[in-house]
């Protein structure tokens, strides 16, 4: 289990990498106390439950890795709300629901893997604001979208898009 006590690690830890450490368990609201983390990296674990609601509190994140994990629940709004975010990955996990509208106003994301998960609906169509964005991963789930050629032309910066 990610231990409740992962903040009394340092005030300025900076990059948490507990990929691969078959970590079971949910979040703990207390990791939302490392606020000067800029990248968090927890793929390939067995946690459970939703992406903790503090997550926005972590404003200096510029990766959040949370792959390959049994995550639930949706999207949070609240991931938009990291400013400084280049690097988003929840791909292989079970979230449900729409990709929320807001995500694509981090004008920094370069990376966004969603693949093999549960989301369904339309992409919305801000997509086209993440200017910046390098590497688009949605395939494996519900959602309706535009093509590959189609995206490529709107997104042109982005080398890799897997719909």
């Amino acid at each position: 289990q990610i231990p409740g006590s992962i903040a009394v690690l340092h005030q300025n830890l900076v990059s948490l990498d507990l990929s691969e450490n078959v970590l079971v368990g949910g979040f703990s609201g207390s990791m939302c106390d490392l606020s000067q983390l800029k990248h968090m990296y927890l793929t390939g674990n067995s946690i459970t439950g939703r992406i903790p609601k503090c997550v926005n509190e972590l404003s200096n994140l510029e990766a959040f890795h949370v792959g390959s994990n049994y995550i639930t629940g949706t999207i949070s709004n609240k991931l938009s709300e990291l400013p400084l975010l280049q690097s988003l990955h929840i791909q292989d996990n079970k979230l449900t629901n729409t990709i929320p509208s807001s995500l694509f106003s981090l004008s920094n994301l370069k990376s966004l893997r969603l693949q093999n998960n549960l989301l369904s609906g339309p992409v919305p169509s801000s997509i086209v604001d993440l200017v910046n964005l390098e590497e688009l991963m949605l395939q494996d789930n519900l959602l309706r979208h535009r093509s590959v050629k189609s995206l490529s032309k709107l997104l042109p910066n982005c080398g890799k898009i897997e719909l």
